[in-house]
């Protein structure tokens, strides 16, 4: 996958987290408020993530892959992260945070 480092101050994270390799939520978020504490997000794993310096872009991303049937979206994840990895790391501003199980 070709991963963009967030440097600026107005990017947005499409970020698809999964549970059990089977169910999928897709969902942008800016930089600064990346790691929600919805539960479910917290038993999950970052799968997949794009990043847009606008949020519009982002947002169109997000309903066209929320369209996608389950198929489609695992080929997409695969594709950039075959062994479906957690990728929260890989983000540099998720390197301080600690996800609870």
């Amino acid at each position: 996958m070709s991963v963009n480092l967030i440097t600026g101050y107005d990017e947005y994270i499409l970020h698809i987290f999964c549970k059990n390799n089977t169910n999928f939520v897709i969902g942008v978020s800016d930089k600064t408020r990346f790691i929600s504490e919805d539960h479910y997000l917290m038993e999950s794993k970052l799968v997949y993530f794009e990043i847009f310096s606008d949020r519009l872009k982002a947002l169109r991303r997000k309903n066209y892959l929320t369209k996608l049937e389950s198929p489609k979206k695992l080929r997409l994840i695969k594709k950039n992260n075959p062994d479906m990895l957690n990728l929260i790391f890989t983000i540099p501003e998720a390197e301080h945070l600690l996800i609870k199980s």
